[in-house]
């Protein structure tokens, strides 16, 4: 504060003797300059009226004019007369601003500098009766640049006000600052200090009085979140940048297997299962993650999050849930919907069994091919959703299949070609971007999803609208990414759409067929092989699907191109 204060009185006081110096400057500037103005004027004026009344030139050779310079020109611009110079050695002065305006007016003024004589001169001319023109000049320099030639006194008075400032800018911080300093901040009222200081004196008490409350309100605060994390069912642990137990709560505690002495140590000592570990390997300690672990016979979601408060790491959030019921849901969903498949094998041979009897005629010969078409077209819409469920209990029960091996653009032009004509009969044209990879996989489960991949882009793409299929090479993944320009997919809805039988709510009056589970067959098949599913869509603009599928045995890879997709097991 004391260089502050110093900086600011020191630099105030020299700007205005500085400030002041530059008037004076100014001023004496515009004065000398007037003065001199009105003697060129009073000289001229004088000595045209004698030359008026004389009308010769020897009454101009009988004047002493001193430093005024004294020339007579005839209208035409040539000089007859110069008190400085041979008149015959002059220029035409018809083009000189002062000549001109005489010419005009019967008056002129100008200033000019010259270069030469590094001095500013200024010009008075006024018209004679005889119709010549007297003009009169006088050489002066300017007060600043008078000064420029007492450069050293000016330097010495200029450093000599600098040091007068600053001896006064100190003894003048120091007068100022002291009562600040001894003002006793536990006792401030107690202290002898200006009266302007009276009002910060009191902000000092009153902040001292809401320090004390804040502190109490932190600390009941505190006892409440503490109270609140000890009832929750799940677990919630708080870590400071290294790793270090801030916080436990009782959940937390029994899933650890730890008590309440755990604080303070560092979690990695506290638990050593690979979990753990894998929450702060390098990889994953820089970003927030969710993952699913079983532990003793209990299924827990483990959500990892980096505390970031004002764009400053603070530590990490452990929260753990457990999920062991929803499992359980989980796989009574799974066992239902086998179940289902079966159910609806029933009714679906009573639908064909009736087409059968339409076809030989037991109705109305009329009805008979429209009403036939009708139940074969929902007797195929009904089989094709038991293929559907049959294939995604196939899935969640994780059955590998028969891998084989076949190439990447095999596959995809298999998928091209059998949706053709779907998308042709719509003017949708499809885009392939295909690296030719050798896959050893199983061959329905990658059909599969390629498949309702597109087959989803062209139902909810517009006429005329494209379709972009892309498998390449990611190193140690496979991707897959298909993308349209079509209706896109509102944002409330994208998380749902993997889910089985869920369908948007479509207000663009589009009507498309199908089962309602290809997402959710192509989402089991990424989890089957344990890859990485992304959504992108933008209502009105269309939707981006990308999967990534991870190789196994890259350590083989250099020695054979054949790249091995690792199902889950």
């Amino acid at each position: 504060m004391k260089k502050r204060i110093f900086a600011a009185v020191f630099v105030t006081s020299l700007a205005v003797l500085i400030f002041g110096m530059l008037c004076v400057l100014l001023i004496s500037e515009v004065i000398v300059s007037s003065d001199i103005r009105e003697k060129l004027d009073y000289f001229t004026s004088d000595l045209a009226a004698g030359q008026n009344q004389s009308g010769e030139v020897p009454f101009i050779l009988n004047k002493k004019f001193g430093l005024f310079r004294v020339t007579l020109i005839h209208p035409d611009g040539t000089v007859y007369y110069d008190s400085f110079s041979k008149a015959d050695e002059l220029k035409n002065h018809l083009d000189r601003e002062e000549v001109q305006e005489a010419l005009q007016s019967g008056a002129g003024f100008s200033e000019r500098y010259s270069d030469s004589l590094d001095k500013r001169i200024i010009y008075r001319s006024l018209k004679l009766e005889s119709g010549d023109i007297l003009r009169c000049a006088v050489t002066s320099e300017t007060v600043l640049k008078q000064i420029s030639t007492l450069a050293y006194v000016m330097f010495g008075i200029v450093v000599f006000l600098v040091i007068i400032s600053a001896v006064l800018s100190r003894v003048l911080t120091e007068k100022i600052v002291r009562p600040v300093n001894q003002i006793d901040l536990n006792h401030p009222l107690e202290s002898e200090v200006y009266d302007e200081l009276s009002p910060l004196i009191g902000k000092i008490c009153e902040q001292q009085r809401q320090i004390v409350k804040q502190i109490e309100d932190i600390r009941q605060q505190s006892q409440e979140f503490m109270l609140i994390t000890e009832s929750m069912t799940e677990g919630l642990v708080i870590l400071n940048p290294n790793v270090e137990i801030v916080s436990i709560n009782r959940s937390a505690r029994e899933f650890l297997n730890v008590n309440q002495d755990c604080i303070g140590k560092s979690l990695l000592t506290v638990d050593r299962s690979s979990f753990v570990r894998d929450l702060f390997s390098k990889e994953s300690i820089q970003r927030s993650s969710r993952n699913t672990i079983e532990r003793d016979g209990r299924y827990y979601l483990i959500f990892f999050n980096r505390i970031v408060v004002d764009e400053l790491f603070k530590g990490y959030a452990l929260l753990l849930v457990d999920i062991t019921p929803n499992r359980l849901a989980e796989k009574q969903r799974q066992e239902f919907t086998a179940n289902v498949s079966h159910e609806l094998k029933t009714p679906l041979q009573s639908i064909i069994g009736s087409a059968e009897l339409l076809e030989r005629n037991i109705v109305k010969t009329v009805d008979i091919p429209s009403f036939a078409k009708m139940i074969r077209e929902k007797s195929l819409r009904l089989l094709s959703l038991i293929n559907d469920i049959i294939f995604l209990s196939r899935l969640d029960e994780g059955r590998r299949g028969g891998e084989t091996s076949f190439s990447s653009r095999a596959l995809s032009s298999d998928v091209v070609q059998m949706l053709e004509d779907r998308a042709t009969s719509r003017n949708i044209r499809f885009e392939k971007n295909i690296e030719d990879i050798e896959l050893f996989a199983v061959y329905q489960y990658l059909y599969a999803l390629i498949y309702n991949l597109c087959d989803n882009a062209i139902k909810y793409n517009q006429d005329g609208g494209r379709v972009d299929l892309e498998i390449a090479d990611k190193g140690d993944m496979l991707s897959i990414k298909v993308s349209d320009n079509g209706i896109g997919i509102p944002e409330d809805s994208q998380s749902r759409v993997f889910e089985r039988f869920f369908r948007v709510d479509k207000s663009h009056s589009v009507i498309t067929e199908g089962t309602g589970l290809g997402l959710s067959i192509v989402k089991r098949i990424v989890m089957f092989y344990e890859g990485e599913l992304k959504l992108t869509s933008k209502e009105g603009q269309g939707s981006e699907f990308t999967v990534l599928l991870p190789f196994k045995n890259l350590e083989n890879r250099p020695e054979s191109t054949q790249m091995i997709l690792s199902p889950k097991t």
